[in-house]
C-alpha cells in the first residue's frame, strides 16, 4: 500500500478539499486535492479481495477495505469525482451512438456474465462516447454513500487527458496532396489551427507551397512532423531530415514511412539508418 499525506491534511475540513476516487482491479485509489488550488495534498491506494471482472462483486470486501483505509472515504468532501478501472467498456463515436443501445456497444467488446448496470460517458469536444459496465452492487453503493458523485471510466479521463495534450501540439503533414489526410488528424484530436501542411502544389490555402528541403517556417515550430511514403522523392534525404529536424520542437516527434522509388526498371529503396542520415 502506497500512502503519501501532507501534514496540513486536515480530516475534520473535507468540505474544502475534492476527492478522487478511482476503483480498479482489486485496487482502490484515492487522490484528495484543495479545492481552490488543485494541489495534491493526500494520496492513497489499499487493495481489496476482488476484480471487477469477475463473476461475483464482493462489496463486502471493498465496504471493509474503505474501513481501514488512511485517508477517510465519506461524502462530507466538496466534491466527488469516481472512476471505474475495467476492461468492460467501448468507445463509440458520438454521431453513431443511441443511448438505448448501450448495453449492445458493450457486448461487441466485452463478455458481461453477472448483473450489471449500463452507463455512459460523453466526450463533447472529443465526438466520443465512453460505455461502460458497472457491477450493480457496486453501483447501489455508490448510489448511497455518493449520491452527486461525478462518476465516470478511467478511460474516458485517459482520452480527455491524451487529447487536451494534442489540442495544444502543432504539427506539420508534409506530402499530403489533398486535405483529407489533414482532415484524418482532425478526426485524431488536433485542433484545425494548429494543423499545417507543405507540398509542392496546392489547390487550397491550408497547404502552403513549398520544398521539404527548404521549408518556410521557422526553428522550432512543431511538435510533431507527420510525412508517409514522401521521401522517396527526395535527391537528398540528408537535407530533407535536417529540414525536419531544424523546425521540430526540442523532444518532438518525427513520423514518417519511407517507401521506394524507381530507376530504370530497378527497385531502390530509401535505407533506413535514419541515425547517419541527420548526424
Amino acid at each position: 500500500m502506497k500512502v503519501h499525506i501532507d501534514k496540513t491534511f486536515d480530516s475534520k475540513l473535507l468540505n474544502k478539499y475534492d476527492l478522487n476516487l478511482n476503483i480498479g482491479n482489486g485496487l482502490i485509489i484515492a487522490d484528495v486535492l484543495k479545492t481552490k488550488s488543485k494541489t495534491h495534498i493526500a494520496v492513497a491506494e489499499k487493495g481489496f479481495e476482488n476484480k471487477l471482472n469477475q463473476k461475483d462483486f464482493h462489496i463486502a470486501n471493498f465496504t471493509k477495505a474503505l474501513k481501514t483505509y488512511p485517508i477517510r472515504i465519506s461524502k462530507q468532501y466538496g466534491k466527488v469525482s469516481i472512476s471505474i478501472a475495467n476492461t468492460l467498456f467501448s468507445v463509440i463515436p458520438k454521431a453513431l451512438f443511441n443511448k438505448e443501445s448501450t448495453h449492445l456497444y458493450l457486448k461487441l467488446s466485452a463478455t458481461i456474465k453477472q448483473l450489471h448496470e449500463y452507463k455512459y460517458h460523453i466526450l463533447e469536444k472529443e465526438g466520443i462516447v465512453i460505455c461502460y459496465a458497472l457491477p450493480k452492487n457496486l453501483n447501489d453503493w455508490i448510489k448511497k454513500v455518493f449520491p452527486s458523485a461525478k462518476l465516470t471510466h478511467e478511460i474516458a479521463v485517459v482520452v480527455e487527458s491524451v487529447l487536451r495534450e494534442k489540442q495544444s501540439q502543432k504539427i506539420l503533414s508534409i506530402g499530403p496532396r489533398s486535405e483529407s489526410e489533414l482532415l484524418l488528424l482532425a478526426a485524431h484530436g488536433f485542433l484545425w489551427r494548429n494543423i499545417s501542411a507543405l507540398d509542392l502544389f496546392s489547390y487550397t490555402p491550408k497547404i502552403t507551397v513549398g520544398d521539404m528541403h527548404k521549408m518556410p517556417f521557422k526553428d522550432n515550430t512543431f511538435d510533431i512532423i507527420f510525412s508517409g511514403w514522401v521521401l522517396a522523392y527526395s535527391d537528398s534525404l540528408k537535407l530533407a531530415m535536417k529540414e525536419k529536424v531544424r523546425v521540430l520542437k526540442n523532444n518532438g516527434i518525427i513520423a514518417f514511412g519511407h517507401g521506394y522509388k524507381l530507376e530504370g526498371q530497378k527497385e531502390k529503396r530509401i535505407p533506413n539508418e535514419i541515425d547517419e542520415i541527420i548526424k
